[in-house]
């Protein structure tokens, strides 16, 4: 713009600029005439990068065998399937002990086996979870154990995610020492594992955005007030992947452990999973 009126101020036409600046009327119609350059500016950018976006959508739009839509919806049902099919719950297992080279997508499970030929109840975990209340729920169940043992064993299954790890295992620990104090033996096994969680959005980053666009507007308000004209600042083009998977939820592993106490020894779990024990005679192999 300093390079027009610098130009604008030589021979004839600067003359005639000059005169024309100094009534309100030649001013007005110099603030209309850079209001309107400025939004033709601003309609030329967003043709372009529309223009620029449908070229490289269509690419990913023919990979995916439908259009941007189409392709959320298959991704909010599969994500919706995950969800249903592998609830943080004894249900699912698949260990990542064994092969720690292998990414398990499963929530630890060890009731599932152990529920044909064990009493397995399950207690989740969570960070408002009373330990107190937990410890005594567990003890209640593993206190019971008969001289001739049942035909199903007791089993207590602990389970919550890394967050927490430290208030399951301050459970267990709290459970064990009091079954020692009683002259008791104890057994624990521990299990690894992944679960897929939907990754939430913070509101302080949502309220930082709203304010930086406020704050935005209202500074494009004044420049246009001021009728000093400028140019557009450069916008960052996103790549077409993240222009493809813009909008869409953002999917985790979150890492959870599980932990089964019992006042026998359970051989299944032994042969698979890590074995704790006060007990003084070997095992068996």
């Amino acid at each position: 713009m300093s390079r027009t009126k610098a130009a604008a101020r030589k021979g004839p036409a600067g003359r005639a600029y000059r005169e024309n600046m100094k009534t309100p009327e030649g001013r007005q119609r110099n603030q209309e005439n850079q209001k309107r350059n400025k939004e033709e500016r601003k309609a030329a950018k967003a043709a372009k990068r529309a223009q620029h976006h449908a070229e490289t959508s269509a690419p990913l739009q023919r990979l995916a065998g439908g259009s941007k839509e189409d392709a959320g919806k298959k991704r909010s049902a599969v994500i919706k399937e995950i969800g249903e099919s592998m609830p943080l719950d004894s249900a699912n297992v698949r260990s990542t002990t064994n092969n720690p080279s292998t990414s398990s997508t499963d929530a630890p499970k060890m009731g599932t086996e152990l529920e044909k030929t064990h009493d397995v109840t399950s207690m989740s975990i969570i960070s408002s979870s009373h330990i107190q209340q937990k410890v005594t729920r567990a003890l209640d169940i593993l206190s019971e154990y008969p001289t001739i043992p049942p035909a199903k064993p007791k089993v207590v299954m602990l389970y919550s995610k890394a967050a927490v790890a430290s208030k399951m295992i301050s459970v267990a620990e709290i459970v064990k020492r009091e079954i020692v104090k009683n002259g008791g033996k104890w057994f624990q096994y521990n299990k690894l594992g992944q679960v897929m969680e939907e990754k939430r959005h913070k509101e302080g980053d949502a309220k930082k955005e709203k304010g930086a666009g406020a704050d935005r507007s209202l500074a494009e308000n004044e420049d246009e007030d001021a009728g000093h004209e400028s140019e557009g600042g450069f916008e960052t083009m996103k790549t077409p992947f993240e222009r493809a998977i813009e909008g869409k939820p953002k999917i985790r592993a979150i890492p959870v452990m599980a932990l089964c106490l019992s006042r026998v020894r359970i051989d299944s779990l032994r042969k698979d999973h890590t074995e704790q024990t006060n007990g003084l005679e070997l095992p068996k192999r």
